[in-house]
């Protein structure tokens, strides 16, 4: 990573001061605005050599059409690790999250927080729910519905109920999969699937036929939830991404709208966060796919007790209110995370 030259205080106050009108107007901003704009008694031509200044050191980049300036990836990224945190987050209003709070099943959970995310952003919202191999069971059902397919109902410990439909090799009466039921609730409880998996296989080493059916049972179970990866990934608000002017270039549009149809890319950028503290944010460049290189990324791991269980974010132009998406990515992680402690 290249060095960032410090800067004096009236360079961060100028560069801060182009940042936020950019952000708001969309437009190349001007010494004269500026001068406008701000408190202190500097003079249009000071400001301008100021804002010459900060375009050498990298901060501002002058388009060719106009007499203005615009902030570079690496404008922001100074902008996000320095003037940001000087000023203390403000926390967001929780009053638009409060339906989290409510909802239990895990498919309305990610989807409520997805749409809240888009919502109150105005922006993108993504989620990635957490992995169903890591939730420790509370309860879980086998219910037939034909002779050989079963529907796998799995509720955690933290609430989040999991649905899923598995084809058996061979068909079971009712009265067996009752009993199936009554076993893996009784010996296995407060286990993760992958947990149950391995005590059920030690259990068949011991040739105990019935929980050879019920190993195949949780094996097929494990299938499908690997096989369905993209399922974990929620996304909303796409269309807010056309309201924004940095995207009137069509060739841009594609390519952003080719990553959020590749959902496999949205599930490895989010993934990177799993394991990291905190706000985090991707400006840019930063990204690895070109396809997201005029976007900026917030986003915040939410856990399930101590555990790192999923991912949430929004998706913006670099242009973005970062401040608010911020503090609103932050909250709606701490919310979630609540709502999983609450439930232990």
């Amino acid at each position: 990573m290249a060095v960032v030259e410090e800067l004096t205080d009236r360079e961060k106050f100028i560069l801060e001061a182009v940042i936020r009108q950019y952000i708001g107007l969309a437009e190349p901003v001007g010494s004269r605005t500026i001068a406008k704009k701000i408190k202190l008694p500097l003079s249009p031509a000071t400001i301008r050599n100021i804002m010459a200044d900060l375009e050498e050191k990298g901060f501002l980049q002058h388009p060719h059409t106009s007499a203005g300036r615009i902030p570079t990836d690496q404008g922001y990224r100074y902008y996000v690790d320095n003037l940001l945190k000087k000023k203390g987050r403000k926390r967001v209003k929780k009053a638009g999250l409060e339906p989290l709070a409510k909802i239990h099943e895990r498919e309305e959970l990610m989807e409520g927080a997805c749409r809240l995310l888009s919502l109150l952003s105005k922006y993108v919202g993504i989620v990635i729910s957490p992995k169903v191999t890591d939730l420790r069971m509370k309860h879980m059902d086998f219910i037939p519905l034909t002779p050989h397919k079963i529907l796998v109902v799995f509720v955690s410990e933290n609430g989040l109920v999991y649905n899923k439909i598995i084809e058996a090799r061979e068909s079971y009466t009712e009265r067996e999969l009752n009993m199936m039921n009554r076993l893996i609730n009784e010996r296995y409880a407060h286990l993760t699937i992958i947990q149950i998996r391995q005590r059920l296989m030690e259990a068949v080493s011991e040739e105990e036929r019935f929980y050879k059916k019920l190993c195949e049972h949780i094996n097929l179970l494990s299938e499908e939830i690997s096989k369905n990866q993209i399922e974990n990934l929620y996304l909303q608000g796409q269309s807010n991404i056309l309201r924004q002017p940095e995207f009137a270039d069509v060739q841009k549009l594609k390519a952003l709208f080719n990553a959020f149809e590749e959902k496999i890319k949205l599930i490895r950028l989010l993934d990177k966060c799993i394991d990291y503290e905190g706000v985090r944010v991707i400006i840019g460049a930063e990204n690895d796919d070109p396809d997201i290189q005029d976007c900026s990324i917030v986003m915040a791991r939410y856990q399930m007790g101590n555990r790192a269980s999923g991912a949430l974010g929004v998706i913006g132009p670099t242009r973005m209110r970062y401040q608010e998406v911020i503090d609103l990515v932050d909250s709606t992680a701490k919310v979630i995370d609540n709502l999983f402690s609450s439930e232990e």
